[in-house]
């Protein structure tokens, strides 16, 4: 054990700076990690399932028959591996209270066999409902905590908190199949989910509406896995101007997530709509503590995004620390945004594969320095990529030291390339997708015209799982749906502007775009060192002890 909580600690330390130790003692970690996991797992104890209710009573058993009434009773009496259920009904401050988790003062950590759970008994039939004065959620300094398929709303009220889930100074805290909706509007700086110095968390097949912030902020935070998440802000007001936060001048939300900063984080599979930004990172370090590097975006869809960047990276120093350093992005598809479709200021060597990036009212793909500029040496390279539609350039770029486009076709955009010497090797011609949008359909001249033989443009059609591309489809084959929740009347359940019917707006096995008759979910070939060349590799996948990418045999 003590050799396990040291490997534990170095990796800990490595991911937090940024730094990733070399391959064969990093191997040697995670063996180390992986092996003493699956010991922990028979020495798990006797969980336990509680229960608490609207009309609960503290002097019960906290049985499903005889339910607790408030979380400042029950929360402190959960053990490693317990379970709260919540029964269906409205949690407020006054009856209730709200979900507030301190593991040094009045709660325990889980453990990696054994985590500690609050869930809905029948999924999202708890109603938390906030009224803006506290957060409605808050776990502080914990380890191994789940919360699942919960309902949360809050309420415009000056001077409350900024939190409306969030995770502070913890590691391991899960959020699984919850329904988010309507932030406060008058608080200066509330996201859905907050991570704040918390590493290795998952937060999977959540619904976010009506909100004015980020989706998912991860600040300071590395490790942590976005996963099968639909946001859609549907402009979403503000209320009075607040300063130096964007979204008082946009309606609407800020992103899906924003990275700010962080560092080895996979964002896959996830759907923004109606956001400034989908995919966002701010590069904020002003020191190596406060790196963003080894960011990984897989098989993520904007749609109707895009006033500030609908896949936005933002340098923000004039120093190697305030660069992005390392990101990759594959298997990306920007669908009408309505600003920039590929926003990329001052990067340090980007990668970008299987991209497509269709009718953007602004650039398709531009890399540039308009600001802050890092070292004044950004790097970048885009290979088997597609810019349609988009009213200025397809494929831009302006004061990148290295920059490449490779294998790739512009077509019927304001200009295809900027400078015109970028179109060397690339094409120019009808991709010929019919209305397809989120995968190449047999037939389209893109079909094994990219480098390696692959496609040019993305296929988002089975599940990513970190970071590696499965086999497992991600829509549903019949009827084309997203793997979306519980509907709850006036929340998730607008036609037109929900996850239910979000496969029609993007033309899957509807409006004229069949599915195939299998997947075809092939890796996409390795991405190009940036600055253009021949192979690379994208970072090492750096996991945990909850989801870890383990060494065969363990």
């Amino acid at each position: 054990m003590i050799l396990l909580r040291k490997a534990a600690h170095v990796m800990s330390e490595n991911l937090i700076s940024g730094f990733s130790p070399p391959p064969g003692k990093l191997l040697k970690l995670i063996t180390i990690l992986c092996f003493g996991f699956s010991l922990s797992v028979a020495a798990t104890a006797q969980a336990t399932t509680y229960y608490i209710a609207p009309n609960g009573n503290n002097s019960n058993s906290g049985t499903s028959a005889a339910p607790w009434l408030t979380f400042a009773y029950a929360i402190p009496r959960l053990n490693p591996g317990d379970t709260l259920f919540l029964k269906d009904g409205e949690y407020n401050r006054n009856t209730t209270g709200m979900v507030a988790v301190n593991c040094p003062n009045a709660g325990r950590n889980g453990t990696p066999s054994a985590p500690i759970t609050i869930q809905a008994e029948n999924e999202r039939r708890a109603w938390l409902r906030g009224d803006g004065t506290i957060a409605i959620l808050d776990i502080q300094s914990c380890s191994y905590w789940n919360i699942v398929g919960l309902r949360a709303s809050n309420e415009d009220r000056d001077g409350g908190s900024d939190v409306f889930f969030g995770a502070f100074n913890s590691n391991h805290i899960n959020f699984r199949r919850n329904l988010l909706s309507n932030s406060n509007r008058r608080a200066r700086n509330q996201s859905m989910i907050t991570y704040n110095g918390t590493q290795y968390g998952l937060i999977e097949e959540n619904e976010l509406y009506n909100y004015t912030r980020h989706g998912f902020l991860l600040a300071n935070s590395p490790n942590i896995v976005v996963r099968r998440n639909y946001a859609n802000s549907r402009d979403y007001p503000s209320l009075g101007a607040v300063e130096g936060i964007p979204a008082s001048g946009n309606n609407g939300g800020d992103s899906l997530v924003a990275v700010y900063p962080g560092s080895n984080n996979l964002i896959e599979n996830n759907i923004s709509e109606r956001n400034a930004s989908g995919f966002s990172i701010q590069a904020d370090g002003n020191d190596d503590e406060r790196l963003t590097v080894n960011n990984r975006f897989y098989g993520n869809i904007s749609l109707r995004d895009g006033a500030t960047g609908a896949l936005r990276i933002r340098t923000r120093g004039n120093t190697i620390q305030g660069m992005a350093q390392n990101t990759h992005m594959e298997n990306q598809v920007v669908i009408d945004s309505i600003g920039y479709g590929g926003d990329f200021r001052a990067n340090k060597n980007t990668t970008v594969t299987n991209t497509s990036i269709f009718n953007s009212d602004g650039y398709g793909f531009i890399a540039h320095a308009p600001e802050r500029v890092g070292d004044g040496s950004s790097t970048m390279a885009i290979r088997n990529s597609l810019a349609v539609g988009n009213s200025l350039h397809g494929f831009g770029v302006v004061d990148y030291s290295a920059f490449s486009v490779t294998a790739s076709n512009s077509f019927s955009n304001g200009t295809n390339y900027s400078p015109a010497s970028l179109a060397n090797g690339n094409r120019s011609v009808d991709p010929g997708l019919g209305s397809c949008k989120v995968f190449i359909p047999d037939g389209s001249p893109m079909k094994n015209a990219g480098a390696d033989g692959g496609d040019i443009g993305a296929n988002i059609l089975c599940r990513y799982e970190n970071g590696v591309l499965t086999q497992t489809q991600l829509w549903d084959w019949s009827t084309g749906q997203f793997p979306c929740g519980v509907r709850i009347a006036g929340v998730n359940d607008i036609a037109g502007d929900s996850c239910f019917d979000v496969h029609r707006r993007l033309n899957v096995n509807t409006n004229g775009c069949n599915l195939p008759a299998t997947p075809s979910c092939r890796q996409p070939a390795p991405p190009p060192p940036a600055g253009g060349g021949g192979g690379g590799s994208v970072p090492p996948i750096l996991r945990g002890p909850d989801g870890e990418v383990c060494p065969s045999g363990f």
